[in-house]
């Protein structure tokens, strides 16, 4: 239904003061907002705190736009939100995909619990590592290599098999 609307005629009325185009292009964005909040948390409350970040951005966005820089209003709206929830996320551990694996939940009374049976999971020091940064920091692959310096395809392999390990011995 938002799509029918064209953008620049929305922010011309909304100049003029329209609180009803305010609100049809919010509506318009808030599905992009809700799109890129999904691809940086899978996690829903979370997911709903980034939403309403999207949609402050949005409102900053129509407020300040300015048609004059030969940009869209779709490819402004689009970078700010991008740019918004990255910072969040770097800022921020809670924006980040929680992996639920951390030793927090740990019954280390319980010796025979799954995760103390990792000798089949690491390789050596660098597996527990990755293990360590990846897994449960959610530090992301690209940045673990570049921040170790070591190639982006050798601790993409070794990430792999560490998941596929851990999905065997959270099956078995």
């Amino acid at each position: 239904m938002y799509y029918k609307y064209n953008d620049y005629e929305l922010l011309y009325y909304i100049e003029d003061g329209c609180e009803i185009a305010f609100e049809i292009l919010l509506k318009k964005y808030e599905i992009l907002a809700n799109k890129l909040a999904i691809k940086y948390c899978k996690i829903h409350h979370i997911k709903d705190d980034l939403l309403q970040e999207g949609l402050m951005v949005v409102w900053k966005c129509i407020k300040c736009f300015d048609q004059r820089r030969n940009v869209s209003f779709y490819s402004f709206v689009h970078l700010c939100i991008e740019h918004r929830y990255i910072s969040l996320c770097q800022k921020n551990k809670y924006y980040q995909n929680t992996n639920f694996l951390s030793e927090d939940c740990i019954d280390y009374s319980n010796k025979n619990h799954y995760l103390f049976r990792f000798e089949k999971l690491f390789d050596d020091d660098l597996d527990k590592l990755i293990y360590r940064e990846c897994f449960l920091d959610g530090v992301s692959i690209n940045y673990f290599s570049k921040k170790y310096s070591y190639k982006y395809s050798l601790i993409r392999l070794r990430y792999n098999r560490i998941r596929s390990n851990l999905k065997k011995i959270l099956t078995n």
